[in-house]
């Protein structure tokens, strides 16, 4: 509970700074950058070079691998130790955060500076159901540590 409520405050101070909602194009943490994969990528696909110089794609990709890595490890665990189990709980929190928070900065993109609804950038714009995906591994990730019951009948 404790990581959505840091996550939708980033969220909410994050979108009360900005007038206008930023788009992908406009924070290039790549900018500056001279690596030689980077400077390729520039040339030969820049649409993965503007989508990753977006800082906040990088917390599905980081949340969702260490989620991942944190189901798998816990997977090949003969006996979980509390801890080991906590963290698995913390994991999938961290991606029903990041659903709800993909959610709402997708639905923000997509609302443009106008702040309207309007149906083609809905459409064609940010998807809105995509972020609601971690959200949905979340909830899986947590029904799978309900104990089994037994069936009579």
């Amino acid at each position: 509970m404790c990581l959505v409520v840091v996550a939708l405050a980033v969220v909410v101070r994050s979108i009360g700074r900005s007038p206008q909602p930023t788009r992908p194009g406009t924070i290039d943490a790549l900018a500056t950058s001279s690596d030689a994969c980077v400077t390729c990528h520039r040339k030969s696909s820049p649409g993965i070079v503007e989508q990753y110089g977006h800082r906040w794609l990088w917390l599905p990709t980081v949340g969702g691998t260490f989620a991942m890595v944190v189901a798998t490890v816990l997977g090949m665990i003969e006996r979980p130790t509390r801890t080991d189990l906590w963290t698995y709980v913390g994991a999938m929190i961290l991606l029903l955060a990041i659903g709800a928070v993909g959610a709402v900065l997708h639905l923000w993109f997509n609302l443009g500076p106008s702040r309207q609804l309007v149906p083609e950038p809905l459409l064609k714009g940010a998807p809105l159901m995509a972020p609601l995906l971690f959200g949905n591994m979340g909830l899986v990730g947590l029904v799978a540590l309900l104990p089994e019951r037994e069936h009579v009948g």
